[in-house]
């Protein structure tokens, strides 16, 4: 199942997330799109997760905050698959973390000014 990943394309965590991401993916499951292109927002209703939740798209459905990175997590290779136990955590609780963690990103990591560029071997992986 292929599936898109949107993410904030000024945001050096969500960067890092994708970078973290494509090793971790050798079968290439995940397609990538930043939100800064509102087309993907405005198709699956998530607009209002814009810039604050990484996105991810399966099929016609979209999961947005620890939800999303959760699903990612768990058809990755590696260790990292170990953190789908904490989806026992209730997703309000989940999601208050990555909400704190999210609304101090730019400050603790920073922002760059402009999208990721991949590299010609991660290319085939962006939709935009």
């Amino acid at each position: 199942m292929n599936s898109v990943v949107l993410y904030d394309g000024v945001c050096k965590t969500c960067q890092w997330t994708v970078k973290f991401i494509i090793p971790r993916d050798p079968d290439g499951q995940f397609r990538f799109a930043n939100q800064q292109s509102e087309e993907w927002l405005l198709k699956y209703g998530v607009e209002r997760y814009a810039g604050d939740s990484v996105i991810l798209i399966e099929g016609e459905r979209a999961f947005v905050r620890s939800t999303a990175m959760l699903r990612i997590a768990s058809r990755l290779r590696g260790p990292v698959r170990l953190l789908t136990w904490l989806r026992f955590i209730p997703a309000p609780l989940r999601d208050w973390a990555y909400e704190a963690f999210s609304r101090n990103r730019y400050r603790i990591f920073g922002r760059t000014q402009e999208c990721l560029i991949p590299p010609p071997e991660w290319r085939g992986r962006f939709l935009d």
